[in-house]
Order: C-alpha cells, then structure tokens, then sequence
C-alpha cells in the first residue's frame, strides 16, 4: 500500500510506472511526463489531494475515487487521465489561462472515459492574459460527462467581460463575452412526488435571486444562491398551496 502525504513526482520522460498495490493521495502526485498507471485493486485522491502535472494519470485498471483537486500543468499544461474522473463534490478542478493555446498557454484537462463534473471549478488568469471578446478555450475534453459543477469561480473578468461555460457531449469550452449572459428560465416539469422543478441555466458563478408572485404587485424572495454551477434545479415542494404561481430571477 502506498499512502503519499507528500509529494511523488513521476518525471522518467515518456515512459509507464506501475504501482500495483492500493494508492492513497492526500498529498500532492506531481506527474510531469510519462504514465504513472495506477493498477493496483483500488486508488483514491483524498480531500488534501492534489493531482497535477501534464502526463498522464492511468486509473483505467483501478477502482478509482476522488474528493481532492485537480491541476492540469505546472504550472500549465495539459493533464490526461485514462479511464473515469468520478469527481465528488468536494473535489475541485483549477485552470489556469494565459493565453489561447490549448495545453501550452493555458490549462486542459483530457478524461478519456466519463467525467463527473461535481464540486468547483476554479478559473484564473495568468501571466497578464486578458482575453478578448469572442475567444474561446477548450478547458476540459471527456468521452461523456454528468453534472456541470456546483460551483464555478473566476468566470467574472471584470472591465465588463465575462467567461460563459458551454458543456457539449464531448468537451468544456468558455466563451469571452462582453455582457453578462442572463438566466434562463425552462418550462416547469412536475416530478413524480408532485413537487415541480424550474431549471435556471446561465447562471454559472453568478449571484442571483428567485422571487415569486402570485399577483405581479408583491414578490416574495424564494431563494438566493451564491455562485452556482452552470445548472440550477428549483424543487418546489408546497406548488399545491398556489393555484397559480409565477417566477422570476434577478441577478447581483
């Protein structure tokens, strides 16, 4: 069993090491180049974790879990890890952007399999970078992804420009805007206990307000939420109160 609470660096060039017994990370595992193949019976980055570095990280053959972070580069780079990330939520993602090119100016994170976007992902600018408006940058590639994080920092670049996080089927990319994207409302959907759902989307790192109205004269402050993912469920659980009721968001 190997428990690292330090730092182990895998640097040998391009080459593959094997650890073949359980790996327990609540350290920092600094892969710069190579393969480190975790093949052991189970492998785990722990809450003090941090994977880093721009080689690859082989979980493919392993049970493998996480509640710690992930740094793409060293600073920056390109991180690969074969097979699932199953990210929990109080793991985080870092990126860092210093420019426009993918792995070398700024950070990626390459998951060959499914990657469980769950707790934060935290974006910052590096190097004096200031993007411009229209630029985009492919932060995170999957096979397939679930989830779009419960919180998302840094995509407020302030002067009036704004970072907006688009999940398609296979990657992560963020878009340089010159306004803050508005949320949006989807049409509610009644579960099967009863409750209804109202999906808020655009709403990545922002702070916003739902209220609700059953008259258009005085609305009543529902919930805030603080920097949310890119995704935002409402369950409202007492709709059967109201014959009708009628939402609305406002940002902070």
């Amino acid at each position: 069993m190997v428990n690292n609470t330090g730092t182990l660096r895998k640097t040998a060039g391009t080459g593959t090491s094997t650890f073949n017994s359980v790996v327990n990370n609540d350290g920092t595992l600094d892969v710069q180049s190579g393969t480190l193949n975790l093949a052991g019976p189970s492998a785990s980055n722990g809450t003090s974790g941090l994977v880093q570095g721009s080689g690859t990280v082989d979980v493919s053959h392993t049970t493998f879990t996480t509640d710690g972070q992930f740094s793409p580069g060293d600073p920056l780079g390109a991180l690969r890890i074969t097979g699932n990330l199953p990210q929990s939520s109080s793991g985080a993602i870092n990126i860092q952007i210093g420019g426009t090119n993918a792995g070398v100016n700024y950070d990626q994170l390459i998951v060959t399999g499914n990657a469980a976007l769950n707790g934060a992902l935290n974006i910052s600018l590096v190097n004096g970078f200031r993007p411009t408006g229209g630029e985009t940058f492919e932060i995170i590639k999957y096979a397939s992804h679930a989830g779009s994080f419960d919180s998302i920092y840094g995509l407020d670049l302030e002067g009036g420009f704004y970072l907006e996080p688009t999940f398609g089927s296979t990657n992560l990319i963020l878009t340089t805007l010159d306004n803050r994207p508005r949320p949006r409302l989807s049409p509610p959907q009644r579960l099967p206990n009863g409750d209804l759902q109202i999906t808020f989307t655009c709403v990545a790192g922002q702070t916003f307000v739902i209220q609700a109205t059953t008259n258009f004269l005085s609305w009543d402050s529902v919930l805030t939420n603080v920097n949310s993912g890119a995704v935002f469920d409402l369950i409202i659980t007492d709709s059967t109160v109201y014959h009708y009721r009628f939402y609305r968001t406002t940002q902070r």
